[in-house]
């Protein structure tokens, strides 16, 4: 760690002398003090890049570049620590290209962040390792390569039990993808028996005492294995555990509606589907869309269009990626329905992302608020038919405004009031010449 404590001293050549003594007596020192700052540095970028990531939408370009950043800053010392520190963003690199499809990129990232891994490690039995195998896994699975993906996630499964134990959640998303590829592999038996596996893992993990967001990552997971379990039963013809697992899915929704605020109580009961993760991000960004436009702020730059442009692609690049994986679903319920609203939102996002990109590439700065409030209402309308709640915070009319608006008020009512004056004294008038007649 590098010392921050500042001595006050009034004597400025005095510190010259002294600094310029400790060198010639310890000439280490410098190097030593450039190379924990060095490290320091990138170690912030890497946890600044992770961040970028978890955002709602990704921030996936932001999160690139600080992460290269941070590399720059590895590779300028070697060692053991900025070895670990290299491979470990490396991996994040390589997760990053995989969400936004650039393969041959995650490829070589993750290959480099194993092989460094491998080499300073005397044994595989670690996190690090088994979080590049998972990403490995995952990307080959992509490409197509369900052997080698099979491989990986076994490698990553039998590293993260041996060192977290049965019953911790990244075991629970690796069950769940082997799963997935057994069933790709037409192994329903085995994809049986992981699904299973998973399920057994998450009730273990599930307390009602943990905290409400950890909680409804839970649920949302428990959902998600629940409805490939039900998937192969109905492969296999097999209606009284269909029938279990359906009376599973509402109890679990009941959950997750007892928990969320934001779901729509009815909808959500009676919803066939959860809403995809892509359309939380789509609603994310159409709330940061909206600000946008509202915005009369004269800092607006290439860059800030730039990074919404980043954001929106990566949106988009995640409602592709979940439309191809919809027939994971169950074909009937969940994947026709997944299939039908992400369809509609990637139309839309692909609309913002024409715009966005006149925007920047003529550097007008200046969005279209028509098509931009068009696309915004219609993500609005896919959150909603997913069973979200989502309302829009009306501002707040300004004093000058008000008080026009007040005086209008006033001036109605007045005129109201003279108008009833006036008819009260023409009936009155009429009154005079026209016998009263009593009310029975």
């Amino acid at each position: 760690d590098v010392d921050d404590d500042d001595d006050d001293d009034d004597d400025d050549d005095d510190d010259a002398s002294s600094f310029q003594a400790e060198n010639q007596i310890n000439p280490m020192l410098r190097p030593v003090s450039e190379m924990a700052v060095h490290r320091s540095i990138a170690a912030t970028l890497h946890q600044l890049g992770v961040l970028a990531t978890k955002t709602r939408p990704p921030r996936y370009e932001k999160a690139r570049l600080l992460l290269e950043e941070a590399l720059k800053l590895e590779g300028m010392h070697k060692g053991y620590t900025s070895t670990v520190y290299t491979a470990a963003t490396l991996t994040q690199l390589g997760k990053i290209a995989v969400r936004c499809g650039r393969l041959a990129e995650a490829k070589e990232h993750l290959e480099s962040g194993l092989a460094i891994l491998t080499r300073v490690y005397t044994s595989e039995l670690h996190v690090n390792v088994a979080s590049v195998r998972y990403q490995l896994g995952i990307l080959w699975e992509r490409l197509g390569r369900i052997d080698k993906a099979t491989y990986h996630l076994t490698q990553a499964l039998r590293i993260r039990q041996k060192v977290y134990g049965t019953q911790h959640l990244e075991v629970a998303y690796t069950l769940h993808e082997l799963g997935r590829l057994e069933r790709q592999r037409g192994d329903l038996q085995a994809a049986e028996e992981y699904f299973q596996e998973q399920h057994s893992t998450l009730t273990a993990i599930y307390n009602t005492n943990m905290s409400a967001d950890k909680r409804q990552k839970l649920i949302h997971e428990t959902l998600t294995c629940v409805y490939a379990l039900r998937n192969l039963y109905k492969d296999q013809g097999r209606t009284d555990k269909m029938k279990e697992c359906g009376l599973d899915i509402q109890q679990l929704k009941r959950k997750l509606v007892a928990d969320d605020a934001n779901l729509d109580t009815k909808a959500a009961l009676h919803l066939p589907v959860l809403a995809p993760e892509c359309i939380s991000v789509a609603l994310a960004l159409r709330s940061r869309l909206r600000r946008l436009v509202k915005s009369k702020s004269s800092h607006k730059s290439v860059g800030m269009y730039d990074e919404v442009l980043g954001e929106v692609e990566a949106a988009l690049e995640q409602a592709e990626f979940e439309t191809q994986h919809a027939d994971d679903a169950d074909p009937d319920e969940l994947g026709e329905d997944m299939k039908r609203m992400t369809g509609k939102l990637i139309s839309v996002l692909r609309c913002l992302q024409s715009e966005i990109k006149s925007v920047v590439s003529t550097q007008k700065l200046k969005l279209d608020s028509k098509t931009i409030f068009a696309c915004c209402d219609d993500i609005r309308e896919i959150g909603r038919s997913c069973g979200i709640r989502v309302e829009d915070v009306v501002e707040k009319k300004t004093k000058n405004s008000g008080s026009k608006a007040g005086k209008s008020k006033l001036q109605t009512s007045s005129s109201k009031t003279r108008n009833k004056q006036q008819r009260n004294l023409d009936n009155n008038a009429s009154d005079v010449n026209e016998p009263v007649q009593r009310k029975k």
